[in-house]
């Protein structure tokens, strides 16, 4: 019997995270839908290819997940929680609470993250 979904979702995440911080954009674009839309805390909003971008500017140290819930949706699953952000932000190491907010969608038989809206957390 396979993962259940909040399992896969989970495994997904870990594999999206790794990607991010190792500046592997060719295991991580797979991860991300081609439409996907990703809303930082500071306002900013990235298509895949800006998010990309961003990353492979060594921007993100990693995200230390305080919080999570999967709840899935038939072919779709939201996660939301609270996480720890580690960036570099114009060469300042930073890190700070956030709520998010993410959308990932089954495309076929893979998991694809759709969508992320991040709100800085009050300390």
């Amino acid at each position: 019997m396979g993962d259940s979904v909040e399992q896969e979702i989970v495994r997904v995440e870990k594999k999206r995270i790794d990607a991010m911080v190792a500046l592997d954009l060719a295991a991580l674009d797979p991860i991300l839908a081609d439409d996907l839309t990703y809303s930082h805390s500071s306002g900013r909003t990235d298509t895949k290819s800006s998010f990309l971008e961003l990353v492979r500017s060594g921007h993100y140290l990693g995200v230390d997940f305080v919080k999570r819930e999967v709840v899935p949706c038939g072919s779709a699953a939201i996660v939301r929680g609270l996480a720890q952000m580690r960036v570099n932000h114009d060469g300042e190491n930073l890190s700070y609470p956030i709520l998010f907010l993410e959308v990932y969608a089954l495309r076929g038989s893979d998991w694809k993250l759709v969508a992320w809206q991040a709100t800085r957390a009050k300390t």
